[in-house]
């Protein structure tokens, strides 16, 4: 029972603590502001949406620690319908982002990485039917999302430091920087570089400030990434390093004389 509870921590810590922090931000939206907007300082339903994050963040890392070793691919991501699903849902965002920002254009650099979002919602799609069916895909389409994650967190923040308070934008902040991270760590999985620990830490810490995010408005980026996040894991089964095998040639020094 222990060990079996050690393999779902992970995605259900996510939904375990992240409905109840969505629901203490709807709560603090709805009842924690005074009559200039403002967030009332020291609002209970505040000071719950923090330390059930900080519980996330402690839970999550200790949950995680027994996840060593390696394997190949299609170990790690095996053929999977709901992962399937999930990368289709990281496509949605990416391609409501981008054509928010091709909407709102004011340059050439918005341009880019609106027109970015939109070939990384064809890239995905395609890594969707990959996952689908156990397959790798090229590494080079993941990169193409998360340099456009990189390129969208860059733009939202010169919007939300325009913000009075750090509430107002703290954890789509966060949000965003998780799913930027999750995606690279799932880039460096198509060459052989993946860390199983960092991604998921970065995938179901996301979910978990995904939540909180969609508590205090619906934005269809958030559910999208969400939704990749909680079902496009890695496997969860702890593995074993082997020790390095003795290659023929090699010979102990006392043979070689």
């Amino acid at each position: 029972m222990k060990k079996r509870l050690k393999l779902i921590a992970p995605p259900w810590l996510a939904l375990g603590l992240g409905v109840p922090a969505m629901g203490s931000m709807i709560l603090l939206v709805t009842t924690g502001l005074d009559d200039r907007n403002l967030f009332i300082p020291g609002h209970y339903a505040g000071i719950l949406v923090w330390l059930l994050t900080a519980a996330m963040a402690v839970l999550l890392a200790l949950s995680l620690n027994r996840l060593g070793g390696r394997a190949k691919y299609s170990r790690m991501f095996p053929a999977s319908t709901p992962a399937a699903i999930g990368i289709l849902g990281a496509a949605g965002a990416c391609l409501w982002s981008g054509l928010q920002i091709l909407q709102d254009n004011a340059g050439l650099m918005e341009i880019f990485c609106g027109a970015l979002g939109l070939v990384s919602a064809v890239g995905l799609v395609y890594l969707a039917w990959c996952r689908f069916r156990g397959l790798r895909g090229s590494f080079l389409l993941w990169a193409c999302a998360a340099v456009f994650l990189m390129l969208r967190l860059m733009f939202s923040y010169r919007i939300w430091s325009a913000q009075p308070e750090l509430l107002r934008y703290c954890f789509p902040l966060l949000a965003s920087v998780c799913v930027t991270l999750g995606c690279y760590y799932r880039t460096a999985f198509g060459v052989g570089l993946g860390d199983r620990r960092m991604y998921l830490l970065f995938t179901q810490m996301g979910a978990f400030l995904c939540l909180v995010t969609l508590g205090s408005g619906f934005d269809v980026f958030y559910a999208g990434m969400l939704l990749w996040c909680v079902t496009d894991l890695t496997s969860l089964r702890p593995m074993k390093t082997g020790r390095r095998e003795r290659m023929p040639q090699e010979k102990k020094p006392e043979e070689a004389q």
